[in-house]
């Protein structure tokens, strides 16, 4: 009787667990994927502090040998007013609008790749129409370049930071603090080891803006500390070998031992490479303690291109995650942990703001807590008035975050969650899977206010999984979960195969959700894609497309006019997969991805699809271009490598092989090659693709290019190696160099 029992009680459960699994993409109201975070605002330090103390870890330094003594940050809990707005500065980034300096008629040109038009986001390579603006964020240097009819007009270089980290080390530029040793005597490697004690502050650019006549750059600034103690210790090590050398020289010219220790120990050829190992310098003996980097934006007045001169500099601690424009205000975007908290100094605890050289403590009133994140990290969200370069507010998350999604209303911070696992019973019930937490912060008042909160299971694919419409969010993730219990025993009795039994007891799908603005779940598409990867995701109004991939591309059309309930539309199977889409005018949606082994699913050369989306029940691929010899481009990972104008009937992205590729697209042809622009091998990974008053400009870390598209015939070159720095950006000025 009781085996009985057990037999039909396991087969209940399985036709429960089972009832959708087979059925493709099933549309629900259901609340069980997805629930309200809860969070509060810090009344003190010390609630912060409970919090923190939870989650805290050890502290971590970082260095290049020997020991570090770590300067402690005292007290610094301070009154902390933000700066008032500055007057707005008009977005930047929006294709065809004119901004910038210069005379005469408004250029028309495309700008940095957006998903969203009114939202500007960061860049290396930045047009007003008139001016060009690159950034070498190796090597730190900008490159501004006049547009003209005939293409490639004044270019001037400019070491805009004389310090920039690559790493944890100091790299000095050829006009920087620390000089070569030369044979006239001693540098001033000395007496820069002297200002290294007191700490210098290196900066690595990343990315920039360009609104109006400012330009911003975003960079992470660190302070190094010289470490004498261990430069001693090198140099007692190295002296015997040095003695050798210094034995050899002029008597009359050498000057003291230990001078020549000092010139030996940063200077002479020590890894036997036929050169001076002058790119190691002083660095090599510098030390970086985590927790003292920031994020800074570089303000710059560029109504003179050629002559900017220094606004301000802001930010705040922490790791970049991203940052956007819109609204007039810039919001750049970190991510911080801290290690060891002591209770009575907010600073070993709670990010800091930075203004010049000077930082205050977060109030703890702009302090978010998520409780039962188990996450002893901030996501900070700093804004910033373009103009002045002062910080206007800012909002600190205590749990953390990954990524960064915005709408020009809303920004929406989001990162993974640690609420997947779960244990019952003595572990006689388990669960497990991705699951992602949710900030919704308004943009729209005088303060960053976070609205809302959830948690959804599943993963994004990046920033295009997200999107807020009509004060709906809508959500595409990856789900991979499971469970384990004393009934899944059962199943097997039952008479299940194992393949039956996994499938009944795991979720391995792509699931479209829909939350209201208080991010309470509405609607949800699940059960899409089993077992493949979720590669893109694209809204375009009351409709979402997103692909997944085992060996086919499924493509996925979805009806959102009623955000209560998803309708799948259609599901298009091709071979191949996308990993970024673009609406191209109506009725088509453009993919870019790659081409696949059927069998295998295997990925093959780069694949161009022209999707016909007129009718949504019956998306079409209508054309397709396979590159066989080229597999690998940037914009496969990075939407800013890929230029997309169906106005310009323009599609341009650079490929592994160092060409930038520019194709158009013909309904009756379909797509047809434009031009082939060569970048070179060393710096094609950046490239980005302009379009300006019919000539179309390459532009990467490294050189120009420009093409008469008429013509189809190459009129400008540049390489930016053979221009000269003129410029340097120092202690606060730009001055010539």
């Amino acid at each position: 009787m009781k085996n009985t029992f057990n037999k039909v009680l396991a087969a209940l459960i399985l036709i429960f667990m089972l009832s959708g699994v087979f059925a493709g993409c099933v549309s629900g109201r259901a609340q069980t994927s997805s629930q309200t975070a809860t969070s509060s605002r810090a009344d003190s330090y010390a609630d912060v502090f409970k919090l923190v103390k939870a989650n805290s870890s050890s502290r971590n330094v970082y260095r290049y040998g020997g020991d570090l003594i770590v300067e402690e940050a005292g007290d610094y809990a301070r009154n902390f007013d933000l700066a008032e707005s500055a007057p707005a500065v008009a977005d930047a980034g929006i294709a065809g609008a004119p901004k910038g300096a210069g005379n005469g008629a408004s250029p028309d040109y495309t700008g940095t790749n957006l998903q969203h038009a009114d939202v500007d986001e960061a860049d290396i390579v930045k047009t007003d129409g008139r001016y060009i603006y690159s950034l070498n964020a190796s090597s730190g240097y900008l490159t501004v370049s006049e547009v003209t009819p005939e293409g490639i007009g004044k270019t001037v270089k400019m070491s805009i930071f004389n310090f920039h980290y690559y790493g944890y080390y100091i790299q000095p530029y050829y006009y920087g603090a620390v000089k070569n040793y030369t044979d006239s005597g001693l540098s001033d490697a000395l007496t820069d080891r002297d200002q290294l004690m007191k700490g210098v502050d290196g900066v690595s650019p990343m990315e920039m803006y360009l609104s109006g006549d400012r330009l911003i750059i975003i960079g992470r600034e660190e302070t190094c500390i010289f470490d004498q103690e261990l430069y001693d210790s090198y140099k007692n090590e190295m002296s015997e070998k040095a003695k050798k050398y210094y034995d050899q020289l002029d008597p009359s010219t050498r000057g003291t031992f230990e001078e020549y220790l000092d010139h030996f120990v940063s200077d002479v050829d020590l890894d036997g490479d036929g050169a001076p190992d002058n790119d190691v310098d002083l660095r090599r003996f510098c030390s970086v303690q985590d927790g003292r980097g920031r994020v800074m934006a570089f303000v710059f007045d560029v109504s003179d291109p050629f002559s900017p001169a220094f606004v301000s500099k802001c930010g705040t601690d922490g790791y970049y995650v991203s940052s956007r424009l819109t609204g007039g205000k810039l919001y750049i975007v970190t991510n911080q942990y801290y290690y060891s908290p002591v209770e009575d100094d907010a600073a070993t605890f709670v990010p800091k703001v930075w203004e010049e050289g000077s930082f205050e403590v977060v109030p703890a009133s702009d302090i978010v807590m998520k409780e039962g994140t188990g996450s002893f990290s901030y996501f900070t969200v700093a804004g910033v008035d373009p103009g002045s370069g002062k910080l206007i507010d800012v909002i600190s998350i205590l749990g953390g975050g990954d990524g960064v999604y915005s709408a020009p209303t809303d920004m929406f911070v989001y990162g993974w969650s640690n609420s997947g696992y779960k244990s019952y019973l003595g572990g006689l019930y388990s669960s497990w899977g991705n699951y992602t937490d949710v900030t919704r912060i308004d943009l729209t008042g005088d303060k960053l206010r976070v609205a809302a909160e959830t948690t959804f299971e599943g993963s994004p694919v990046n920033q295009f999984s997200f999107d807020w419409y009509n004060g709906y969010l809508r959500v595409v993730a990856k789900r991979n979960s499971g469970s384990y219990s004393a009934v899944d025993g059962l199943l097997d009795r039952a008479g299940l195969s194992d393949e039956e039994a996994v499938e009944a007891r795991y979720v391995d799908d792509t699931a479209l959700y829909v939350f209201d603005g208080d991010l309470n779940q509405i609607g949800i598409l699940e059960d899409c894609g089993r077992g493949e990867t979720l590669r893109s995701v694209r809204f375009d109004g009351e409709v979402g497309y997103f692909v997944t991939f085992r060996n086919t591309d499924p493509l996925f059309a979805v009806d959102l006019s009623d955000p209560a309930a998803p309708k799948l539309l259609s599901a298009l199977k091709i071979p191949g997969f996308s990993t970024y889409m673009h609406p191209y005018g109506e009725g088509l949606m453009f993919g870019f991805g790659n081409d696949a082994d059927i069998e295998s699913g295997g990925a093959r050369g780069i694949k161009l699809s022209m999707f016909d989306v007129s009718d949504k029940t019956d998306v079409r691929e209508c054309a397709k271009f396979i590159f066989k010899d080229v597999a690998y481009s940037p914009a496969s990972y990075n939407h800013k490598a890929i230029l997309v104008s169906a106005e310009k009937n323009l599609i341009g992205f650079v490929g592994g092989d160092g060409v930038y590729s520019l194709f158009g697209y013909d309904p009756e042809n379909g797509f047809f090659e434009r031009a082939e622009i060569s970048v070179g091998s060393y710096w094609y990974d950046d490239a980005r693709g302009i379009y300006i008053d019919g000539l179309f400009w390459v532009v990467s870390s490294g050189a120009m290019t420009v093409m008469d598209l008429e013509k189809a015939e190459v009129v400008s070159e540049l390489d930016f190696g053979t221009v000269d720095a003129t410029l340097i950006f120092k202690d606060g000025a730009v001055s010539e160099v």
